[in-house]
């Protein structure tokens, strides 16, 4: 009988051991201190987070709070959130410099995120080899989806992303289904720019918030965002790249408002919402810039309209030329043939076929 009662003990013993190895093992550590998990790695002077353990009641993470008492946040590891199924937004401080892949993989609820930059860090730049430098993020690493990771799992949702110029160069990410607005928010004082595809390919994301150390939109930067519906605080933005925000037709904005605006290359706009174009002195715009794209008014204050700008654009109406006899080059405003009458007021000289296919209906 004792010896019966020692083995009906030890298995007791055995079972309430077990339990407590799962609950340590568990997404909620029973006993664990809450908030954020982070350590100084071998040779960093930074800390970097490695996990976080999910706090009563809260939804909004500000990784900046931690950055007190001789503590500064300057990494995110792999998986550092994965599995959380709380947060609805996460706000990361410019004193991150390095964010891991699949930093955020595992995201459940996240709606929000602040970061200082899109992709693994800030050297990235806006064109394909614009530098040399052996320093700078290049291809995949340089992607908003980076950081999310190519690992499916429930509550996400397959994102297919260029990472340069081919066609073929793509790569596959996971990230939340719930996740529809991004602020970049880089270091003051950084001349930030937007990389060469970040956001290519991305079909959740409505609301992209930028400050005014935003500089430039890359290469392809929204290229196929079909949900972009506004992309705010774009005062600081000198260049426009090419295609940046190409196949985007739902995406409208007013340029007459971005006030450092000094170059839009060609194919920026092309197959955008952009329904008002106001052309302003001191902005230079490339060929085909709002190519097949829903302007409807075009006010220019300039002395030339390059080569196919408004090509294709069906719903323009009117156009008013504030310089005297502007110089419209070809194609300019050609192939209009579903609009019923281009309306024309002010002075120009035109080259061939800048008006080929294209019904004028009068010209004051």
């Amino acid at each position: 009988m004792k010896k019966f009662l020692k083995i009906a003990v030890l298995a007791v013993i055995l079972a309430i051991s077990c339990i407590g190895l799962i609950a340590c093992n568990s997404g909620d550590p029973a006993g664990a201190e809450k908030g954020l998990v982070y350590k100084v790695l071998t040779g960093d002077d930074y800390y970097t987070v490695t996990g976080y353990v999910q706090e009563d009641g809260k939804t909004t993470l500000d990784l900046g709070d931690y950055n007190k008492d001789g503590v500064t946040i300057g990494r995110i590891m792999p998986g550092a959130f994965d599995g959380n199924a709380k947060l609805t937004e996460i706000i990361v401080p410019d004193t991150v410099v390095k964010i891991d892949q699949g930093a955020f993989k595992g995201m459940q609820k996240l709606e929000k995120i602040t970061l200082p930059f899109i992709g693994e860090t800030a050297n990235s730049d806006p064109t394909y080899n614009n530098s040399s430098s052996d320093d700078k993020s290049i291809d995949m690493e340089r992607t908003f989806g980076y950081i999310f990771g190519k690992e499916e799992y429930n509550y996400s949702i397959k994102l297919t992303q260029k990472y340069n110029e081919a066609e073929t160069s793509v790569q596959d990410y996971y990230v939340p289904m719930t996740l529809t607005e991004v602020t970049v928010k880089p270091k003051v004082g950084s001349n930030y720019s937007i990389p060469m595809n970040a956001f290519s390919g991305n079909r959740l994301v409505k609301t992209v918030v930028l400050t005014a150390d935003v500089v430039g939109i890359g290469e392809y930067a929204f290229e196929n965002c079909v949900a972009l519906e506004s992309v705010t605080g774009m005062t600081g933005v000198k260049t426009i790249y090419k295609y940046a925000f190409a196949n985007t037709s739902s995406f409208d904005i007013d340029l007459d408002t971005l006030t450092a605006l000094e170059d839009v290359r060609e194919y920026a706009f092309t197959k955008s919402g952009i329904q008002n174009v106001v052309m302003n002195d001191g902005v230079a715009f490339g060929s085909y810039v709002f190519k097949e794209s829903e302007v409807k008014t075009v006010t220019c204050n300039l002395d030339e309209i390059k080569y196919g700008t408004f090509y294709g654009c069906k719903k323009l109406q009117t156009v008013t030329l504030n310089f005297a006899n502007t110089n419209i080059k070809s194609y300019a405003f050609a192939s209009l043939h579903e609009t019923k009458a281009l309306n024309i007021t002010g002075t120009y000289n035109s080259e061939a076929n800048a008006f080929a296919d294209t019904n004028l209906a009068n010209n004051d």
